[in-house]
């Protein structure tokens, strides 16, 4: 059974940084012309930034959990028992749980989640090549209970008719919650910048020969699920970061400066470890590795796994849209912006890293509520 772990969602997240065009501008991904028809636009869609693989992950695994809920539900009603259990002279390849509702085959729990899995997918990666793969995914792992004798045809077709229409209800919320507004434009950008000056800082600024323009700036007001916007805000701006022009910050900086002068071959390595940069899963994906080796070692049914997916990933979204609001709130330089003769191990293109981001989804995945953001340093 596949979820919104690596199994299910990684080989999207793969995705390498847009190349710079001619004229020294970076080319903005279109969902508009996913296939970039043409070189019309300069690069596919989707680049998968952390911001993207987040929302992406919540939405599947929400998706997920809620349509297997419902199958649940209806098995419950149903109670139709599995070929096998009806006929005695078939013998499955595979068998189901004894007992419960994972007895029942109709709807079958499998084409619900790949009904309800393709809905969101095709939507989130809609290149051709993405979508034909995502269809062949999805026909077999609706089909493979027939094939294998625990199912019937009828289990099937129940089983995405009812993932697909619990998806559609997912993909409402998903079309609205602000995330085609969150690349900005150059005088958003601007204004960014601007408030930073204002406020007596040093704003970010891409490091790179070609400046790239911030990474989805605006993410910060996607909607998010387990807080409101209000409350949102508040957790994200309660703390404002050092001055660069303070102490605080030149000791902070200074901290940075002697790792950065002095590497350890075990800092390396965890550094290379947790990058989760450009042609990973990123953080979230990697987060989601983590939880799949936990809840295969627990052997956990489809629910609970789903369900814990689901937490998981909504939990690491609203940390990740939090994180990007006060990334882009106070806009603030990064340490090697600061002092160019810090050396960093990996290429950030993330606007003012003050919350460090896979520091954020670590606070929030090692169970705790995030309620107050975390002053933390950067690497």
């Amino acid at each position: 059974m596949c979820f919104a772990g690596t199994r299910l969602c990684v080989h999207w997240w793969l995705n390498n940084l847009p190349p710079v065009e001619i004229d020294g501008k970076y080319p903005i991904p279109s969902s508009a012309n996913p296939d970039n028809t043409n070189n019309e636009i300069g690069t596919t869609f989707p680049f998968s930034n952390p911001p993207y693989a987040a929302r992406s992950y919540a939405y599947v695994s929400v998706a997920q959990y809620d349509a297997l809920v419902a199958a649940m539900a209806y098995k419950q009603i149903y109670k139709r028992k599995a070929p096998n259990l009806t006929d005695a002279s078939i013998v499955p390849s595979l068998v189901s749980a004894p007992g419960g509702a994972t007895s029942y085959s109709y709807p079958s729990e499998d084409a619900v989640l790949a009904g309800a899995s393709y809905e969101l997918m095709k939507r989130l990666f809609p290149r051709t090549e993405d979508t034909l793969y995502l269809y062949k995914m999805k026909e077999q792992q609706k089909w493979y209970k027939v094939w294998s004798g625990a199912a019937t045809k009828s289990d099937i077709e129940a089983g995405e008719k009812l993932g697909k229409a619990v998806a559609l209800k997912v993909v409402a919320r998903f079309g609205n919650d602000g995330m085609k507004n969150a690349v900005g434009n150059q005088a958003k950008w601007d204004s960014l910048f601007k408030r930073a000056e204002e406020r007596g800082d040093v704003a970010w600024k891409s490091m790179e020969e070609a400046p790239r323009p911030p990474m989805l700036p605006l993410f910060g007001n996607v909607k998010t699920w387990n807080m409101d916007f209000a409350t949102m805000k508040d957790i994200s701006t309660r703390f404002p970061p050092y001055n660069t022009k303070s102490e605080e910050f030149k000791k902070d900086l200074a901290e940075v400066r002697a790792y950065s002068d002095k590497p350890t071959r075990e800092n390396i390595a965890i550094v290379h470890y947790w990058a989760d940069g450009a042609g990973t899963h990123t953080p979230p994906g990697h987060w989601n590795q983590i939880a799949e080796e936990y809840i295969a070692n627990d052997r956990e049914s489809e629910v609970r796994a789903a369900r814990n997916y689901a937490l998981l990933n909504t939990a690491m979204m609203d940390a990740a849209v939090s994180c990007w609001y006060t990334k882009n709130f106070f806009y603030t330089a990064r340490p090697s912006q600061m002092d160019p003769e810090i050396n960093t191990y990996r290429v950030a293109e993330f606007p003012v890293l003050y919350f460090r981001t896979l520091y954020v989804l670590r606070f929030c995945c090692n169970g705790i509520r995030l309620s107050v953001p975390i002053r933390c340093r950067q690497i």
